[in-house]
């Protein structure tokens, strides 16, 4: 598949967030404003094609943590965007950090720039009358630094961080804290899964989800392969089980996770692998996980958190029964 431009600038502006482990701890305004400068000229040295990528997003992240050292653990949050943007997407309510355990198959989920006070309100996106033409196309950009560790219930593990705003998201970055570990408890399966036909080859990796039969059921399919056994719970029993999480959005509203305890199944090697790998490949009737949720009707966007990568976004309306 072709480089595309978005591809291209997000993951320049990841590599211009990823320092020295040291640095995530020692960030300043002065240092902020130097990769904020970095960032702008990634966009503004090919305007033309850089519209079409915008808002750029990415994140940084320290590779490991000592948590008897440090209770937080920082996160860098790059974005270029225009006041179109802005207007169109307020990121304040829209941004959000998807924090996921590995191990634990547990998701977080963080609003890092959404401060709610009592009285106030944010504005609504696309609401009202647009900015005037220049700044409409006036570039901003912006590397802040969120303490994850002041957000969520950190413990030791490996964590997958993925940023959305609307129909996009970052690169995943990984973060190992620590520390002395617990007992995983193997988390029940999710009923009514049924198995596709097992497949062999991580090139047969899909996610997709179909609308079909009354009121519209989304039916979710996945087939993907698991590479790291840090991803499965209840491995030493012989019954190892992945959690995957469907994640829905809306404009200005909360993100609402719907959690997913599937079965893993063993793959031979091939080659020259050596690490096991196992396969999760199933269907399953969301119809029941969103009225559990109680996820009112309208359009959404569905991201597949897979622990290491995060596919999306697909599109989700929700009708009502009629």
């Amino acid at each position: 598949m072709p480089t595309t431009v978005t591809d291209d600038l997000t993951s320049r502006a990841a590599a211009l967030l990823d320092l020295a482990d040291a640095e995530y701890f020692t960030f300043d305004a002065q240092r902020s404003a130097e990769l904020e400068l970095a960032l702008g000229g990634l966009v503004s040295a090919d305007p033309a094609d850089s519209a079409v990528a915008l808002p750029v997003l990415a994140l940084g992240a320290p590779s490991r943590v000592e948590a008897a050292e440090r209770r937080n653990v920082p996160v860098l949050v790059g974005r270029v965007w225009t006041g179109m943007n802005a207007w169109q997407v307020n990121p304040k309510t829209n941004f959000v950090l998807l924090a996921r355990h590995r191990t634990r198959g547990t998701l977080d989920v963080v609003t890092p720039f959404y401060r709610p006070r009592r009285g106030s309100q944010e504005l609504r996106s696309g609401v009202g009358t647009p900015p005037e033409p220049f700044d409409a196309e006036t570039l901003h950009s912006a590397v802040t630094s969120v303490d994850l560790g002041a957000a969520i219930q950190i413990s030791a593990g490996n964590y997958a961080i993925t940023g959305l705003l609307a129909n996009r998201s970052t690169p995943t970055v990984h973060v190992e804290i620590e520390g002395p570990g617990s007992p995983v408890v193997a988390p029940s399966l999710t009923p009514d899964v049924r198995p596709l036909s097992q497949g062999t080859a991580a090139t047969s990796d899909t996610v997709e989800l179909h609308v079909q039969g009354r009121n519209q059921n989304p039916v979710l399919h996945v087939r993907h392969t698991v590479h790291d056994a840090r991803d499965l719970q209840n491995v030493e029993t012989g019954a190892p089980r992945f959690t995957c999480h469907v994640v829905l959005t809306r404009l200005d509203e909360a993100a609402i996770v719907l959690p997913l305890v599937v079965p893993a199944t063993p793959l031979q090697p091939q080659g020259d692998e050596l690490e096991p790998r196992h396969q999760v490949a199933f269907e399953v009737d969301l119809g029941p996980s969103l009225a559990a949720k109680g996820v009112e009707t309208g359009a959404y966007r569905a991201y597949m958190d897979l622990s290491g990568e995060v596919r999306g976004p697909f599109p989700l309306d929700v009708e009502g029964d009629d």
